[in-house]
């Protein structure tokens, strides 16, 4: 959040408030960071879940990905797995950026 802040990249008030809310229902502060710019879903019950929970979650606070998709997780109780680095890795050649 704090470099969601400092690049200005959303409304300050809004992040922080959506912070708080994860943290008062205790979320923990250690759970990770995910980039989101991939992802592969086999569509369950549970993924739908997961799907309604970061969607809602988008639209009542912060669009960043950043903010909630961790907590989506979290909250929803999927498993997850890392395909490879997207940022360095051999899917950003195959898919681009922005797509």
């Amino acid at each position: 959040m704090e470099i969601c802040v400092k690049l200005g990249l959303d409304e300050e008030d809004i992040m922080r408030q959506q912070v708080a809310s994860y943290e008062a229902e205790g979320f923990p502060r250690d759970y990770g960071l995910n980039a989101g710019g991939f992802i592969l879903r086999r569509h369950t019950k549970q993924v739908k879940l997961f799907n309604e929970i970061w969607w809602e979650e988008i639209c009542k606070h912060s669009k960043r990905d950043q903010l909630s998709l961790n907590y989506a997780i979290w909250k929803s109780g999927i498993k997850m797995g890392l395909l490879d680095d997207y940022w360095s890795g051999h899917l950003r050649t195959m898919v681009g950026h922005g797509l």
